[in-house]
Parts: C-alpha cells; structure tokens; sequence
C-alpha cells in the first residue's frame, strides 16, 4: 500500500494517515516534546500492528537505559508468532551504551523485513532526532510542542469529536488554567464530560467547579472590570475567586497578559484612528490579541485612561507580588490592593482606599 513516505521526515497527521490506511513501517522514531500526543500516535500504532491476543507473543518494549545490545537484537530478529509482523518499541530515556548502539546501528542498517522497530524519545533536545544517528531511510515523526493557539485549536477538537462543545470563555479559562500539557488539558475536558452527563455545552462555570473553584464569577469578568476602571467591582470578583478557591499564582499570570496587552495598546496609541482601522492595523491587533480581538476597542481605551507611567508601576507590583506568590503564603490583601490600584486609584497615592476596607 502506498504511504505518504517510507523514509525520512514525516509530519504527525501524515503518519497517523499512512497508519489508519494499513501502513506499516520498517523502523519509525516518534520524537518531541509533545508526550501526549506522541503516545497517543504510539497507542495507535501498536494496535494497528499488534492484535490483542498477539502482543504476548509478538510485542516488546524496552528501555535504552535497561536492556542489553544482546536482548534487543534477539527480539528483533526473532521470527513473528502470530502477527504478520513483530512489534519492538525502544523507548531512549537515555544515551545508548556502546554494545546497545552498536546493536542498533547493526540493525537499522539490515532491518528484518518481519520486524517492525519503534524508536521514542520524549525531548525537547533538538538532538533527539540523530541520538542513534540513525540514517535518512528511517521515518522521523517530530511532535513539536503546540503554540497556546494550537492548544486551543486541539482542545475545540478534542471536545468536538465526542459530541461536545466549548464556549469561547470556556476553552480560554481551560488553557489559562491547565498546565502547557495536554494530558492535563484531556483529563480536565474528560472530567467536564462526565460532570455535564447528556449536555452538549462546556461553559467556564463547568470547568470551574471540575477545577475545584467555586464562585458565581470568572476571570474574564474581573478583566472587564479592571477594563472599565470599576475598582469596587473588581475588587468584589477578586475576593470571591480568591475565596472560591481560584488560584492566586493563576490569576497574577492572567493578570500579567492583560497588562502586557495594556503596554502593547499604549504604544500603538499614537498611530493615527486611520491606521487602527486598517487592515495592517487590524492585523497587529489580531496577532495581540487573538481570540479576544473583540476586546480591542476597550483595551486601547484602558490604556489611555491608565497611561503608560501607571502601568508601569502596575508591571513591576505585580512581578513583585508573583515573586511573594511563589516564594511564600501571602495574605490576599497585597492582591487585592493590587486590583484596587489596576482598576481606580492607580500608584500615584499613597494610601489606596481599600485600606480602609480591611
């Protein structure tokens, strides 16, 4: 059967294309940072190889720091059992010795033609694709860490193809609160999943509570707030996210975004309206600020209300409160200080008048 490539660098979706048609490999190397969806591509691969009842017979996986050159070169010139073809998975969770290498150098060179060899390696090392210095006529697929906007993208998908969707809202909170790992975003969405039962819509308020936050508000509107320079009710959202439990660390880093955006805005303010409403205007705007572009008009607004001199203060109180944050337990006063200041009086007095709320 015809595959995309036998040899050589192949893109993830191309692989798992070639796979789902029939396609078996003589040797592969699954690389990269993006574990997730590498061992999901792996899982897949094995099962299209490999029966169930035949992985005791014609199945083995290795460690490159556990297994001897001799071990791995029986498995793979070991005639298959059952199985048209055998399965031999090498994970490289390290530098391969000298009698391992020489063994797989062997065999790259002379693959058995009843074998098929998977090579993983789990790294961002840009060296993880010639670790083995394996030649040209192996398949590399690389699964390159995913940018914030492909999370979002994987996340519609993912939710998608189990009958289900996200709001806008939502799969933004989702990715501000997941690590950059997509297993931690899967088993989050799957959780939301079975929470939800027979609906079909994940809004933030869902994920929320499978996060452990409990609070008849989100972060989005606490921006809005801050936005509108409503210092009361920004102050009133932050204190119940805060005693929701909404992570403080999670909040200063959607904070440190907005502000970001805020000195950004502040330095296009002196392009003229006609630029801002360009199509190269539009466009530096877009790549700002992404799926949040409907924000645009109220960003440049906050920006001009604050001024540059305030928001400067205002980056460098927040570093000094994510330093405090990750250092040490805090009291959430110096936060909502912070938000009192970001949202009204700013840094020029000395005394905010949440002060007197304590």
């Amino acid at each position: 059967m015809a595959a995309p490539t036998d040899s050589g660098s192949v893109k993830p979706f191309k692989f798992l294309e070639a796979v789902r048609k029939g396609k078996h490999f003589d040797i592969v190397l699954l690389r990269g940072e993006e574990e997730y969806l590498l061992r999901e591509a792996l899982h897949e691969y094995i099962s299209a190889v490999i029966s169930p009842e035949g992985r005791d017979f014609d199945y083995c996986e290795f460690r490159s720091g556990e297994v001897t050159g001799e071990a791995l070169w029986n498995a793979l010139i070991t005639l298959p059992f059952l199985a048209e073809r055998r399965l031999v998975v090498l994970e490289l969770t390290a530098e391969p010795k000298q009698e391992l290498a020489k063994a797989l150098s062997n065999y790259v060179n002379r693959p058995s033609s009843t074998t098929c060899l998977v090579l993983v390696a789990v790294t961002d090392d840009p060296r993880s694709g010639s670790l083995l210095q394996v030649p040209p006529s192996v398949v590399d697929v690389h699964f390159k860490a995913l940018s914030d906007s492909e999370r979002l993208q994987w996340a519609g998908d993912y939710t998608k193809a189990r009958g289900k969707s996200l709001t806008a809202d939502a799969v933004r909170y989702l990715i501000d609160s997941s690590s950059k790992s997509l297993s931690d975003i899967a088993a989050k969405l799957n959780h939301a999943m079975l929470y939800m039962g027979d609906e079909t819509e994940i809004g933030i308020q869902v994920l929320m509570k499978v996060s452990g936050v409990s609070s008849e508000f989100n972060v989005f509107q606490l921006e809005d707030a801050i936005l509108d320079q409503q210092a009361e009710e920004a102050h009133k959202i932050a204190r119940s996210l805060l005693e929701g439990g909404e992570a403080l660390l999670r909040l200063l880093t959607s904070h440190r975004r907005l502000v970001l955006r805020l000195w950004q805005a502040g330095r296009l303010q002196k392009k003229p309206e006609s630029w801002h409403n360009s199509t190269e205007g539009y466009g530096i705007w877009k790549s700002m600020l992404g799926g949040q572009i409907f924000k645009m008009k109220s960003i440049r607004s906050a920006s001009k209300v604050i001024g540059e001199a305030q928001i400067r203060k205002a980056v460098l109180a927040l570093l000094d409160l994510e330093v405090h944050a990750k250092t040490r337990s805090q009291e959430p006063y110096l936060y909502l200080e912070w938000i009192w200041r970001m949202a009204g009086t700013g840094w020029s007095t000395k005394e905010p008048a949440i002060s007197k709320m304590r």
